[in-house]
């Protein structure tokens, strides 16, 4: 503070001569620009003035580190340039707030992270009820204004019972295996296949795993790949096996019942028959 009292008493004291109390100023004026720059509070007070906010002492110097030097500028390029100084420290505060949020629900950084962690897009096991806008959102969550920044947060907010599916990993896995296999769905689970079929498709598809929903059709091509080759060594002699104890009229019973339930399979059922005679 010793500058400043310095300051004061040259300013004020009626002991020096005008011109002594002028040349002292200008002696220490670098001196006491870097005081008063070094100074949280003299930051807060214009802060208080020009932009009518209360902020802390570390508010104060993360702002006074961003903001040019405005020694020179007017009264309305200060103002303005605190403002939007202002906006960037509140926009950077509600980013770190929306992820400290989604960290305590996932325990992760981002969809993105989760979506790699597990090996599963995000997509795929939170749709509906606004999620899809909130993932575009979150990723590129730096660029949104303050107020889309808001309604991401909100979002969060008012979901938050609809994350607790993320950490039960067999309803992650069945949406997930419900998503990419069609009509093998029942296949892979009834062979309890899932996590086989997803390490499969992860090493396939060379990570990114966020960005699989843009690849849908490159995803459930891998998918109906490991069904095909593993068709013959897993699900194959378990079939075979069951059609050599059915006795003849009970076979011919189930394959009517199957075909009238399942149009897929009387459909394939009779182009093979068709191709065969």
């Amino acid at each position: 503070m010793a500058i400043y009292d310095h300051f004061i008493v040259a300013a004020n004291t009626n002991r020096l001569p005008l011109e002594n109390r002028a040349e002292d100023i200008r002696t220490r004026k670098n001196q006491l620009l870097r005081a008063l720059k070094a100074n949280n509070d003299v930051i807060r007070i214009l802060v208080r003035n020009f932009a009518n906010q209360n902020i802390s002492a570390k508010e104060a110097g993360r702002l006074y580190q961003s903001i040019p030097d405005l020694s020179l500028a007017a009264k309305d390029e200060i103002r303005e340039e605190i403002f939007n100084h202002l906006s960037q420290q509140a926009r950077q505060k509600k980013i770190v707030e929306l992820q400290k949020e989604w960290q305590k629900h996932t325990g992760t950084d981002s969809p993105s992270s989760w979506s790699e962690q597990m090996r599963i897009p995000i997509q795929w096991v939170l749709h509906g009820h606004g999620f899809d806008t909130f993932f575009v959102q979150y990723s590129k969550v730096e660029r949104l204004l303050e107020n889309e920044l808001d309604e991401v947060i909100d979002h969060l907010a008012n979901h938050t019972s609809e994350l607790e599916i993320l950490s039960d990993r067999k309803q992650v896995l069945h949406r997930y295996i419900k998503a990419v296999a069609g009509d093998y769905v029942s296949l892979i689970e009834q062979t309890n296949s899932e996590e086989v079929v997803k390490d499969y498709v992860y090493e396939k598809m060379q990570g990114n795993v966020y960005g699989w929903p843009r690849r849908f059709n490159r995803v459930t091509a891998t998918v109906k790949q490991w069904i095909h080759a593993n068709y013959r060594s897993s699900t194959y002699p378990r079939l075979i096996n069951v059609i050599e104890s059915m006795e003849p009229n009970d076979m011919k019973t189930f394959i009517k019942e199957l075909v009238s339930r399942d149009a897929l399979v009387g459909v394939r059922l009779l182009a093979a028959i068709q191709d065969k005679g």
